[in-house]
């Protein structure tokens, strides 16, 4: 039994952390406005173990809202031709939440990526609250001390 509650309780979780990742892309891509930002760093983040030549580079940035200088990130995936990356120094176009700057992305990103990660969050909280749950054969039978009716 306490191993389902664990197991439970880490499906809800990870459940509210999905919907929350999900929210912020979303948000991003219907509200965010978009600015653009000075690369302070491009760096390699993995190599690939099949041999192919693609390979994902993260996009280190900088950029002001009014007055303070936030900071930010992304990654751009299976990059064939390094000389395509920018370099540092380099604008890069991206979005931010108008009231918290800290949330922030790249201007490309899919909102479609933040309806996914929020319907796959949704679906393993319903499946936490679905353990919670005993099956109807060990719940006990509901009794009533009405009599019965002529």
């Amino acid at each position: 039994m306490k191993k389902s509650q664990g197991m439970r309780l880490i499906l809800l979780g990870v459940g509210i952390l999905l919907v929350l990742l999900g929210l912020r892309g979303t948000a991003l891509s219907a509200i965010g406005v978009s600015t653009q930002a000075i690369v302070t760093k491009v760096s390699e983040v993995g190599r690939k173990q099949d041999g192919t030549l693609d390979h994902d580079y993260r996009i280190s940035y900088r950029f002001r809202v009014g007055r303070p200088l936030c900071r930010g990130s992304y990654v751009l995936k299976s990059v064939h031709n390094p000389a395509d990356l920018p370099s540092v120094g380099a604008k890069v176009s991206i979005r931010y939440l108008p009231g918290f700057p800290m949330f922030n992305d790249s201007s490309d990103s899919s909102p479609l990526a933040g309806f996914l990660l929020g319907a796959l969050g949704v679906l393993l909280m319903v499946l936490s609250i679905r353990l919670s749950k005993p099956p109807a054969r060990d719940r006990p039978q509901e009794t009533t001390d009405l009599p019965p009716r002529n």
